[in-house]
């Protein structure tokens, strides 16, 4: 579970760093396009590449974290499982 919570922990920070270039970078060249621009337009534009990009981010980080998950999960189920063997030897004895 620690292991678990330390890795959802670093996806959202590393999306949120991600996400504050990108937002940055998207007032840049909304800035350098010219023309006359408001302070409300450029922050629309500054919030949509934040969010597409902490989306974009996240979604690839949770897909490679559920894949390492699912992989363990696989590999526990591999195990033999004593106690369930055990049973199933009694059951043969009734």
């Amino acid at each position: 579970m620690a292991q678990a919570r330390q890795q959802y922990e670093q996806v959202l920070q590393e999306a949120q760093h991600r996400a504050e270039e990108a937002a940055n970078q998207a007032v840049n060249v909304y800035r350098s396009s010219g023309g006359h621009q408001s302070a409300e337009a450029e922050e629309l534009e500054r919030r949509i590449a934040y969010l597409r990009t902490f989306a974009e981010v996240t979604q690839v980080q949770l897909r490679a974290v559920l894949e390492g998950l699912t992989n363990e999960v696989n590999k526990l189920g591999n195990l033999p499982d004593a106690g369930q063997h055990t049973a199933y030897s009694s059951l043969g004895r009734d």
